[in-house]
């Protein structure tokens, strides 16, 4: 993950084997990313805590090629 004011390496996540080919953002919480790559898993990221994240998805056949992420929340009202 790149500072984009200082062009800085703030900090390497390390997770997927082989190309990261997408990256998601939360809209809510810029601290959340979520990471798709061609070694068929999808990851969740939260940035103040960088250990390597749980696998969330494992594509059978097909690497990812997209991901999205959206805002929730367990109230149901934030």
């Amino acid at each position: 993950v790149w500072d984009a004011d200082s062009g800085n390496l703030d900090c390497r996540l390390m997770g997927h084997i082989g190309v990261v080919s997408s990256v998601a953002v939360c809209p809510t919480n810029s601290e959340l990313l979520a990471t798709g790559g061609e070694d068929h898993t999808v990851r969740l990221w939260d940035l103040r805590d960088i250990e390597p994240s749980s696998q969330l998805a494992r594509m059978s056949r097909e690497k990812v090629t997209g991901v999205n992420l959206a805002h929730f929340t367990l109230k149901g009202h934030e």
